[in-house]
């Protein structure tokens, strides 16, 4: 197989964009195409697929056959082009030999999309990831055709998409097409298998000593054994693996975008997210945020969200202040690391010049106080006000105090004050220096 015949198998298997307007009186018109996509890929491929009463992953299966031997094509053109450097000298750089072209990338993202469609949505816990209704009315339609799945098979099915689609991703022409263009789905999806807990296994002996009544009627059911528990267990630490690994190699403020947008999804009133989800995107956010200069990764993050200016969401600037000002549920050491880390980076925003940044410094203080006023005091007021402790200390240190570090703490509270934190928790605090 060439370089050609893997572009044109891939063209093979790209499905409509929308809704064929002939299609409202076919319910199956998805399927059907679909079907005899997987037919023709297999004959000319040689793969002898027999249809089976999956469709839908059948033609997932294909997706992917045809991307990894497009990348394996790919790969052999770059790898033989490498042995020919410097034998051809041009006036400027050419592209490298492997280089999608803007149709070839639209290709690839087409079967991507539907690998994700077919392979991961289907298969992921509601309020895990974007709702369905958000999404455009062609995958809306096509996700609402897929037939109910067996617990087990739906599990299946999302190992072999994730794992395919994360292999392919290392491969650095497909990377942006995958996880930075679907980073959203990918960080669910790996949230889910790493983190979702598992049943506790039951013991052969007492499933079989149930009845063959009971057993009938609940043949069907899903049964956690001690094997099985034992591979999901492993499968949770591999994935946890490479959860990690793309949080830490992606572009922070990006992380942070999605991380976002998967937190904002327990708003949604169709279905309720669950408790670990919440959980799990809250603690990979405060990872986030300890880390030397995470504050302004979350900010940045969250401006993307929102656009900068008069179309700055302003409802964005409440949800940084609870994300930065409320640090994960934990014992009181935990949330006084937190606190170290964390209010030193929201003191050096304060005196950003980006307006909306010191807004949302200002605002996340005030969430800081009112979360542990005890620990505010110790690592944002006492700081803020350092140049009036040591005016009210010993006189040399009074005489050391400049005009420039008096002007600063003052702008800085001026801040505070005018963006309405609780005028009691200034005043008060100030009080033990204007009223000595």
């Amino acid at each position: 197989m060439g370089l050609a015949e893997a572009h044109s198998l891939v063209s093979l298997l790209i499905t409509p964009p929308e809704i064929p307007p002939n299609s409202n009186s076919d319910s199956n018109w998805f399927v059907s195409i679909i079907g005899a996509k997987v037919q023709e890929y297999s004959s000319k491929c040689g793969l002898g697929i027999a249809l089976g009463s999956d469709t839908y992953f059948d033609y997932v299966r294909c997706c992917v056959n045809a991307l990894i031997n497009l990348k394996f094509e790919l790969t052999n053109i770059a790898t033989s082009s490498e042995t020919e450097t410097g034998k051809e000298t041009g006036p400027g750089p050419k592209l490298q030999p492997d280089t999608l072209s803007i149709a070839q990338q639209k290709s690839v993202s087409a079967l991507v999309q539907m690998v994700l469609a077919l392979g991961v949505l289907p298969n992921l816990l509601p309020g895990v990831t974007t709702p369905t209704d958000k999404r455009s009315v062609f995958l809306q339609t096509v996700i609402k055709a897929i037939p109910d799945r067996a617990i087990l098979e739906r599990y299946k099915q999302l190992v072999f998409s994730t794992e395919s689609l994360l292999e392919l991703a290392k491969y650095k022409q497909f990377n942006t097409l995958i996880v930075t263009k679907h980073l959203g789905d990918i960080l669910a999806c790996l949230v889910q298998i790493a983190s979702a807990p598992l049943m506790k296994p039951k013991d052969e002996d007492e499933e079989a000593s149930k009845d063959a009544k009971d057993i009938e009627v609940k043949e069907d059911a899903f049964i956690m054994t001690h094997d099985l528990h034992e591979r999901l267990s492993k499968d949770q630490e591999r994935f946890k693996v490479e959860l990690e690994k793309i949080i830490e190699k992606t572009y922070q403020p990006l992380i942070v975008k999605f991380l976002l947008i998967l937190q904002s999804n327990s708003e949604n009133k169709t279905f309720k997210t669950p408790k670990w989800f919440s959980k799990t995107i809250s603690s990979l956010l405060s990872a986030r945020l300890v880390l030397p200069g995470g504050v302004m990764h979350v900010v940045r993050g969250v401006m993307d969200l929102g656009g900068e200016g008069d179309s700055f969401d302003w409802k964005k600037i409440g949800l940084i202040a609870d994300v930065l000002g409320n640090p994960p549920h934990g014992n009181y050491k935990e949330t006084e690391q937190y606190y170290g880390k964390v209010c030193p980076q929201l003191l050096e925003l304060l005196d950003s010049t980006e307006t909306t940044v010191s807004m949302i410094a200002c605002y996340s203080i005030k969430t800081a106080a009112e979360r542990s006023l005890i620990l505010s005091r110790r690592f944002l007021l006492d700081p803020l006000t350092e140049p009036f402790t040591r005016l009210t200390g010993e006189f040399k240190d009074a005489l050391a105090v400049t005009e420039k570090e008096l002007d600063d703490c003052i702008k800085n509270l001026f801040k505070i004050e005018v963006r309405r934190i609780h005028v009691f928790t200034i005043v008060d605090f100030l009080g033990v220096y204007l009223f000595a």
